[in-house]
């Protein structure tokens, strides 16, 4: 599925607002956003195998910080507690399935790098906790 992402800006000193392409971009010193990932494929997509599909899974549950084990092996009973927790997390059933809902939730993008859950990162040197633009 294709998907257009438009961005908009409001000039500060007219109140104007602005859609920000290649051009105007230039123009204004405001950079495109740039989109990041994970990108997963439709669950209904025939060209996924199982195996990828529980990878990317793992993998996801890993980055949260729900699973610490390996996400090369095949699916396990811990997969399935780390599922569970990221579920009840995210206020959604606790099946240790990953339905429509779960996927949902675990395609969310993070943009900190940090995991959800477990002690709380110090602040990165260099962190940016505030960007602001004028245009």
């Amino acid at each position: 599925r294709d998907a257009i992402l438009k961005v908009m800006a409001v000039d500060a000193d007219t109140d104007e607002l602005i859609q920000l392409d290649e051009t105007t971009s230039a123009e204004t010193g405001v950079p495109l956003p740039r989109l990041v990932g994970p990108w997963w494929r439709d669950a209904d997509d025939s060209a996924e195998t199982d195996a990828e599909s529980s990878n990317a899974v793992l993998r996801r549950l890993k980055a949260t910080g729900f699973y610490d084990g390996d996400v090369s092996v095949p699916w396990s009973d811990d997969a399935t507690d780390a599922l569970k927790g990221f579920q009840d997390a995210n206020g959604l059933e606790n099946s240790g399935v990953v339905d429509k809902r779960t996927r949902l939730a675990l395609r969310r993008p993070r943009h900190d790098g940090w995991a959800d859950v477990g002690p709380a990162p110090a602040k990165r040197e260099g962190a940016v906790e505030t960007l602001k633009y004028r245009v």
